[in-house]
């Protein structure tokens, strides 16, 4: 299994987490936290997740605070948000403000949430790639420079 299939859910409803956790382990590599600021800590420590989906309503910390406050640890994580009927118009916002990918209406059918996930971490792929690539061009840059200065 490639290190891009590592994926982060999110949720306070502990048989939804587990529920989803069944279903997808075969796909990925999943790892829960069932509260805002468990999570940050999880992302903290370990190696990045290229996806993060997280539930929208959830006490403590919502599920907004936690995706912005999860950026600042692990910008390239494709982020995911659950939401309800009643956060319809905030979800919109954060993907139009590009803080989410993309969301899911609950109740969700476990087809869609693997098919965001999917579309997720090939846009993980694109982003970390695109990186890699400038790192490497700008390392390029850098060495040329510096040749010119012997001649």
């Amino acid at each position: 299994m490639s290190l891009n299939e590592r994926i982060l859910l999110v949720d306070d409803d502990y048989s939804l987490l587990n529920t989803l956790k069944r279903n997808l382990s075969f796909d990925f590599e999943v790892t829960t936290c069932e509260s805002g600021p468990e999570a940050l800590a999880c992302i903290k420590k370990s190696d990045p997740f290229s996806v993060i989906m997280v539930d929208m309503r959830m006490p403590g910390m919502e599920g907004t605070e936690v995706i912005q406050k999860a950026r600042l640890i692990s910008p390239n994580s494709v982020y995911l948000m659950l939401t309800g009927n009643q956060d319809l118009t905030t979800a919109m916002e954060a993907v139009n403000e590009g803080q989410v990918f993309r969301f899911l209406n609950k109740p969700c059918q476990m087809s869609d949430i693997k098919a965001a996930i999917n579309a997720g971490i090939k846009q993980y792929d694109l982003v970390t790639s695109k990186e890699e690539l400038l790192k490497k061009t700008f390392a390029g840059a850098i060495s040329e420079g510096h040749h010119h200065h012997h001649h």
